[in-house]
């Protein structure tokens, strides 16, 4: 298990990127643009829970040791 969460997150970086690209693309749909900026917005958002959820933790982790 710890190999398939290695390459979703190796692949991640790719997939980024990917959707980067169909933002970029001139030839692209308005559909294609809209998935895609929707997708990066609620992936960034979903990163910046969880990164606040874990600093949260983390502190409530140091209070409770100390």
């Amino acid at each position: 298990m710890q190999q398939v969460t290695t390459t979703l997150q190796t692949t991640s970086v790719k997939a980024v990127h990917t959707l980067a690209e169909v933002l970029d693309d001139k030839d692209a749909t308005a559909s294609a643009k809209i998935q895609a900026s929707r997708s990066i917005l609620e992936f960034a958002y979903r990163a910046i829970e969880l990164d606040d959820i874990t600093a949260r933790l983390e502190e409530l982790e140091t209070t409770i040791t100390n």
